[in-house]
């Protein structure tokens, strides 16, 4: 549960972001929820990224539909990494700093011109992705990282597709047509399709995803 420090105010484990999925930490799996007004549950702060600023502590960003059920795809599919970064902008900017890498999100929910995958589950765990690295930008799961980034302990990323071993990482912390795919849905919400989860690495070339084992 909730613990208190020295000032007397409410420290908790984890803090998560996003809009509409929460982890729920003490059974290690995923509930459903509404946040109209702020939910969560015990020893868990739940926050929209409009709340985000100076967060503290183990932060876990949530997107199910579509941004970090794209990024597990694609990090299943073997991409060695994903950057996640807050506009499009940067994402273009990374790509023609670092050669190789393929930029994948939207804008609105379309493909940005200049990216080679859109936000779709689908197409990222189609492609060839052994090896490459991959910019994401999304216009509310990335968001939500970059936002926490500046004073967040450490921090990850989850959808339902590797919701079970984010919640075992995160509890075992010593911390206080083109543009989307039929199939998009199904693989959104198919629950523990992988086995790892996803934890964002402060670089010195941005804000990068990786694959964690629990």
């Amino acid at each position: 549960g909730a613990r208190h420090g020295r000032s007397g105010r409410t420290r908790h484990p984890a803090v998560l972001v996003g809009r509409a999925v929460a982890v729920r930490l003490r059974s290690g799996r995923v509930a459903a929820v509404d946040d109209a007004g702020g939910w969560a549950v015990t020893g868990v702060r739940y926050l929209a990224t409009r709340d985000v600023d100076g967060v503290g502590g183990a932060v876990v960003v949530v997107d199910v539909i579509r941004a970090f059920t794209t990024a597990a795809y694609a990090l299943g599919a073997g991409a060695r990494c994903v950057y996640l970064v807050g506009t499009v902008e940067e994402a273009l900017a990374f790509v023609d700093a670092h050669p190789g890498t393929l930029a994948m999100g939207e804008d609105h929910g379309r493909r940005p011109d200049g990216f080679a995958l859109p936000n779709s589950p689908a197409l990222a765990a189609a492609a060839d992705l052994d090896g490459r690295t991959v910019v994401q930008r999304t216009s509310a799961g990335t968001q939500g990282v970059v936002a926490a980034a500046p004073t967040a302990e450490r921090m990850w990323c989850t959808g339902l597709a590797c919701a079970s071993p984010t919640a075992a990482a995160v509890r075992t912390l010593a911390l206080r047509d083109g543009h989307v795919h039929p199939e998009d849905i199904v693989l959104a919400t198919r629950v523990d399709a992988f086995d790892f989860a996803m934890e964002v690495q402060r670089t010195p070339d941005g804000l990068r995803l990786e694959r964690r084992v629990p």
